[in-house]
Parts: structure tokens; C-alpha cells; sequence
């Protein structure tokens, strides 16, 4: 490919390749490639398997014209905030910062270093996984203090001290539409600290809230448990998974 593009609406049944095959090399070509996947299966299945290779959304048909359009606005969105101050072209990534939070000479700790740097100017989201205590929170203020607009807040929800109905009311807001702590996050970060804890039953609702919002903040979850395992076995909802899972990052034990 030789020319740059904005965004791609897809259909998953095509040929001769499908959307997915398509999704993923067009993230390998750009891997900040904005692709909108259109699905006709009556399971999320396809869309989750989208989601999971990288998709920015999903349509499945029959869709509304106004559900096409803010999609694909969101899209557009999405990536203007990238070619503005994103992954296309961010400011240098405060390198001693990192180095003085992240303390430790261990190959673990370069490499996490590392890591942490190349997600700083992105505006994906994240997935901090690990044993309590070891600094997910202070990753997640480099990642915000790195990636986020000037003075834009950090708003901290901790899912397993959060009232079911604090939780609605500001996160999910009125008619899944996002509440106040939306409101405070646009053009910063949320941080969802122990998402594992967050009632099986809001979880939908905010797949719902997130996308129709999430491209107006950073989201970063942490977890001291396995997601993923807990997805497989049916206790934690599979497309919340792909949708703050597709940036796993370790946070190692002290020991």
C-alpha cells in the first residue's frame, strides 16, 4: 500500500479474503489502522474475533443508518486524536520518568520499562495485570501522564469499592449515554482498578457506555486476577475482555 487512509469499514463475508484477514494485515501495514468491522452473524462471536485482531468496532447488520454514522464519527474521532498528538506523532516519551518509577535492574523490569514506553503516547487501551503491590497505579499515571491532554484529570474507580449504583450513575450515566466521571475523563484517563470485581450484570452496560464513549479518554483497567481464564469460564464478559484486554501488560512481584 502506498497511501495513507483514515479509516476502514469492512465487511466480514467477503472474498476472496474475509474482513478478518483483511483487519489483520492491515494492522500489520498500520498498526494504528482505525477498522470498523461490519458483521450479519446473530452471535457476537465474529465480533469479538474482530475486537480480538484489533478492530475499532464493530456494526452487526441490519444497522441503523444513525448507528453507521456514529460509528463511523467515532472512528474519525479516534483517529484525528491520533494524527494530532497520538501514536502517529506524540511528544518524546519522558524516558527518566519512567526509569525513576520503575525501579529494578532485572530483565523483567527493563523489559517492562520497555514496554510501558512504546504504550505511553498510545491512546488504545490498556490491560495492568498483577499481584497487588506491585505499582500497576503508578503505571497507569505514567501511561496518563504521558499520553493524556494538558491538565486533563485521571479519574480512579475502584470497582471492587464502588456501589453497584455509584457505578451507574457515573459511569454509565443515563441511558448508557456515560455519566460525570466520563465527563471528567474526556481527553485524560480512566483508570478502572480491580475490573475483576466490577457485578457480572453491569458488565454489558458498559461495553455499551465504552462504545459510544471510549474515544474521548484513555481507559486503563487493572486486575489482580486472570481475566482471560475468567472469561473462558464464563464469569467475566467476553467482549469487555477484547475491549480492554488487547494491550495486556505484567507487572511483575517484588520477589
Amino acid at each position: 500500500m502506498e497511501e495513507r487512509f483514515d479509516l476502514v469499514l469492512a465487511d466480514i463475508d467477503m472474498k476472496p479474503m474475509d474482513g478478518i484477514k483483511l483487519l489483520k494485515h492491515l494492522k500489520e501495514y498500520d498498526h494504528n489502522a482505525v477498522v470498523i468491522i461490519m458483521t450479519a452473524y446473530a452471535s457476537t462471536e465474529s465480533a469479538i474475533q474482530a475486537l480480538k485482531s484489533g478492530a475499532f468496532d464493530y456494526l452487526q447488520k441490519p444497522f441503523r443508518v444513525d448507528e453507521l454514522i456514529a460509528t463511523l464519527r467515532r472512528g474519525i474521532e479516534f483517529r484525528e486524536f491520533q494524527l494530532k498528538r497520538g501514536e502517529v506523532g506524540r511528544d518524546q516519551v519522558d524516558e527518566a520518568d519512567i526509569e525513576a518509577r520503575l525501579i529494578g535492574g532485572s530483565k523483567v523490569m527493563t523489559k517492562l520499562r520497555q514496554q510501558v514506553a512504546r504504550l505511553a503516547s498510545a491512546r488504545a487501551p490498556v490491560l495492568l495485570q498483577g499481584e497487588r503491590g506491585t505499582g500497576k497505579t503508578s503505571i497507569a499515571e505514567i501511561l496518563h501522564a504521558n499520553g493524556a491532554d494538558e491538565n486533563a484529570e485521571l479519574v480512579r474507580i475502584d470497582c471492587a469499592l464502588s456501589t453497584e449504583d455509584n457505578f451507574a450513575k457515573g459511569l454509565l450515566g443515563e441511558n448508557g449515554a456515560g455519566g460525570v466521571w466520563v465527563e471528567k475523563a474526556t481527553g485524560g484517563t480512566l483508570l478502572l482498578q480491580n475490573l475483576h470485581a466490577l457485578p457480572f450484570d453491569l458488565q454489558p452496560q458498559l461495553v455499551s457506555v465504552l462504545r459510544s464513549t471510549a474515544h474521548r479518554f484513555r481507559l486503563i483497567c487493572t486486575c489482580s486476577e486472570d481475566l482471560e481464564q475468567l472469561t473462558d469460564e464464563g464469569k467475566f464478559h467476553d467482549e469487555l475482555f477484547y475491549r480492554v484486554g488487547s494491550m495486556p501488560v505484567t507487572a511483575p512481584p517484588l520477589r
